[in-house]
């Protein structure tokens, strides 16, 4: 079903990051947009635009493409899924995004940066694990998925994420040293004699769950409200540094079964010091192709 209601979020009061206002990009990104069609949002608008879409049912009618890298407090109230940002995303919204990694850092108003990847943000927000690769080999390379979509500018990706079955690969590259991704605090996983004990206590025949390892050696435990008091997510090697690593840099990943289409799109994980024409012409063309669906 095809996408009608398109917009770009543009919020001057609010920061930006690699595509950054002393560039000029994110206003001539809204304005080359807005020339073709697409309304303005500034971040209160924003809000509205994904609560309309989660409360009429009608989500999946709308994408917003994002001007700035960082998205605004207005919709993310938390560092974990239960933000307006996730839920328009679960109620089949789109989203589409250029420039550093998605949810690393939350905006707020004159331009406060508040350092949300600490509280593990862009994995429980997004279920993804970027990674910092610094050193690509050569540039991207497109996939067919990627070209399908119009994908046709290649550049030397910084910020791909791990391999990942879940999302559709537009574009990858292979990286001399992939080095670190984000770690998350986990909470103390509680003793067996502890969780014994609380299972006895409970009324209902329940255990306990235990811990799941993921890729890469990541460990995922039942998760509390918050971190641990007291700790924050730091940048760390998984493991001796990856040689001729291939990650994935440009992705999209659905949130909403009923709506396999829709969802977030990444592309461009670097901080382009030349936004040309041609660029912005192959920005609304994506944008023009993931509407058309």
């Amino acid at each position: 079903m095809p996408i009608t209601d398109l917009s770009v979020y543009r919020d001057d009061r609010y920061p930006s990051c690699w595509i950054d206002d002393k560039s000029g990009y994110p206003d001539r990104i809204a304005s080359f947009l807005k020339s073709k069609g697409l309304r303005v949002l500034n971040a209160d608008q924003l809000r509205d635009f994904m609560i309309n879409g989660i409360n009429d049912g009608k989500a999946y009618d709308k994408l917003v493409v994002f001007s700035q890298d960082i998205v605004p407090v207005t919709v993310t109230e938390d560092y974990l899924a239960n933000t307006t940002f996730r839920e328009y995303l679960d109620a089949g919204g789109s989203v589409f995004w250029i420039g550093d990694i998605p949810l690393f850092y939350i905006g707020k108003q004159d331009k406060v940066i508040d350092h949300a990847w600490q509280r593990g943000s862009t994995l429980f927000m997004l279920g993804i694990v970027p990674v910092f690769a610094d050193s690509p080999e050569k540039t991207v390379i497109i996939t067919r998925e990627g070209k399908k979509l119009g994908l046709n500018h290649r550049w030397s990706g910084r910020r791909p994420i791990l391999n990942d079955s879940g999302v559709k690969v537009l574009a990858e590259s292979e990286g001399l040293i992939c080095y670190s991704y984000v770690e998350v605090p986990k909470p103390r996983q509680p003793s067996l004699t502890e969780r014994i004990t609380s299972a006895l206590k409970r009324v209902k025949a329940e255990v306990a769950v235990p811990y799941i390892k993921g890729s890469f050696e990541l460990e995922f435990h039942p998760p509390p409200e918050k971190p641990p008091e007291g700790k924050t997510a730091r940048i760390v090697s998984p493991r001796a540094p990856a040689f001729h690593e291939r990650n994935i840099n440009a992705w999209m990943k659905n949130y909403s079964e009923a709506h396999p289409d829709s969802g977030f799109f990444r592309i461009w994980d670097y901080d382009p010091r030349h936004l040309t024409d041609a660029m912005l012409k192959e920005l609304y063309d994506i944008v023009k192709r993931i509407s058309e669906k």
